[in-house]
């Protein structure tokens, strides 16, 4: 784990979105399941024959998707994905870690 990525859309089309951009750099999404009661939605997917996934998280008040979590995604898929959405890819620190991973338990 470690980096996100900011990720604004509206809570109704930010995972359309998403899917959008990983169509177009050829990622197969394997599987999407809701997480911490809708405030978040894990993006199981395969990538040049790797799995792994991502978290798209949302705010309960914006209504709108916050960022996206990467879990031992690849570094080149990350700039590719940054490049797609042109937002800045953040390292997490260690305590934002740590509320990630509680939040999945």
């Amino acid at each position: 784990m470690g980096n996100s990525l900011v990720f604004v859309y509206p809570k109704d089309t930010a995972l359309d979105n998403l899917k959008s951009i990983l169509s177009q750099l050829n990622v197969k999404i394997t599987q999407t399941d809701e997480i911490n009661n809708g405030l978040g939605i894990k993006v199981s997917v395969i990538y040049n024959n790797s799995p792994f996934s991502m978290v798209l998280y949302f705010s309960n008040k914006t209504k709108q998707s916050t960022k996206i979590v990467f879990e031992n995604t690849p570094q080149e898929l990350q700039e590719r994905i940054q490049s797609r959405i042109g937002k800045e890819v953040v390292p997490l620190t260690e305590k934002k870690q740590s509320q990630y991973i509680l939040a999945l338990i």
